[in-house]
């Protein structure tokens, strides 16, 4: 009875599966915007939120909407650590991981070590004169990255992978499947063992590396647990925000060859190509948040203890604020305003990271790969309702 009320009172949303938001979930959001912005998804049963000034607004009230609950995937998979922790706690989290992801460092200590990275990955197929880009560059780009600031020891890159796939399943698991929830809850068991040997090995590692500035000695130093658990969250932001988003950005100007054409004629375009592309098509669709108490937003009154999904892919083709939001535009003088990153206290900690890495891997494909083009055939659309990106991409060139 409850369902078929909440269906009656949500009648669009009754309509929309979760297979639709994996697949194409802007013609959904579209509607959701328009006629309920607001509303009730039965299976798995939680809020779905589509209009950028309620995504803000959500965003912006932590002690209304928090991160922080027993039911939160994040912290199931990985304990506590920043994107689930509030108030004081976060803070210090945050406050401890912080200055290895300043512009600044990123820029003295890690560009070179990118730009090495690309051209190494590129060197070895651009023979070839075709790739699938996810495994032979986006990911083991992603992943090279973030082990380089986490300063992990090469056997370990081997072995993130398997682990990485294991925590993006169980981050997606809103149907609460306890086979995906086991293999996330042993790839993180894993991962902390390998890492926590490597807290305890003797020697010296890089002082500018983030692990350690994690273990210097100091009267607030964050324990060991605290330690892997926040390196946990770092490693698989690192990697899944890059790889998915630098896998969009070639989708979208593969797919938009006007554009394409735009941006090699003016590569002083790259910066507003990226920005756009992580408009349009977000590769973090959501921020989940749990209500702390009683809340109401566009007259819709929400319970204490509900889930509510902000949905960044739907806020950032909002056209309350952006116009024409389901074009593609690199020359869109707003496209920076979007929400990818998140917004207010959790806003993504490697978002500069995430920048750098997707400027230097664009140019460096459009300079070593001339003619650089689609295969159609091969290749697979993006897809996901939580993280998004082409589960294959083939491109061509020469």
């Amino acid at each position: 009875m409850e369902t078929q009320r909440a269906s009656e009172a949500f009648p669009e949303r009754a309509s929309v599966t979760l297979d639709q938001l994996d697949l194409d979930p802007y013609p959904v959001f579209q509607k959701l915007r328009q006629f309920e912005p607001v509303c009730w998804m039965p299976d798995p049963g939680l809020w779905l939120v589509t209009r950028r000034e309620d995504v803000l607004r959500i965003l912006a009230d932590s002690s209304t909407f928090s991160t922080d609950s027993p039911d939160s995937l994040i912290q199931e998979t990985f304990g506590s650590q920043m994107l689930s922790a509030e108030g004081k706690l976060h803070s210090r989290y945050k406050s401890k991981c912080f200055p290895s992801f300043r512009p600044d460092i990123l820029e003295a200590r890690v560009r070179g070590q990118i730009q090495k990275i690309c051209d190494g990955l590129i060197d070895s197929f651009a023979a070839a004169g075709r790739v699938e880009l996810r495994r032979a560059f986006a990911n083991p780009l992603a992943i090279n990255t973030v082990s380089a600031v986490l300063d992990l020891p090469d056997e370990a890159i081997d072995r993130l992978p398997a682990w990485y796939e294991c925590f993006a399943a169980a981050l997606a698991n809103f149907s609460r499947s306890a086979g995906i929830r086991s293999r996330g809850l042993l790839a993180a068991d894993q991962f902390r063992c390998y890492l926590r040997h490597e807290l305890r090995r003797p020697g010296p590692r890089p002082s500018d590396s983030l692990l350690d500035a994690l273990m210097r000695p100091a009267e607030d130093r964050l324990s060991e647990e605290e330690i892997l658990s926040n390196s946990l969250v770092i490693l698989f932001g690192g990697i899944e925000t890059t790889e998915s988003a630098l896998l969009n950005l070639i989708w979208a100007l593969l797919t938009h060859p006007d554009q394409l054409q735009r941006l090699v004629s003016d590569p002083d375009l790259a910066g507003g190509a990226i920005e756009e592309s992580l408009r349009w098509d977000a590769a973090v669709q959501s921020c989940t948040r749990y209500t702390t108490t009683r809340a109401v937003i566009r007259d819709v009154e929400i319970e204490a203890g509900q889930t509510v999904q902000c949905m960044l892919g739907a806020a950032n083709r909002d056209p309350e604020y952006f116009n024409d939001p389901d074009v593609f535009d690199i020359c869109r003088a707003d496209s920076g305003q979007h929400l990818t990153f998140g917004f207010g206290r959790h806003l993504c900690l490697g978002a500069a990271l995430a920048r750098m890495e997707l400027q230097i891997g664009l140019r460096a494909l459009l300079d070593a790969l001339p003619n650089l083009r689609l295969n159609r055939e091969l290749s697979q659309p993006p897809r996901g309702h939580e993280f998004r990106k082409p589960p294959a991409l083939y491109v061509e060139w020469g």
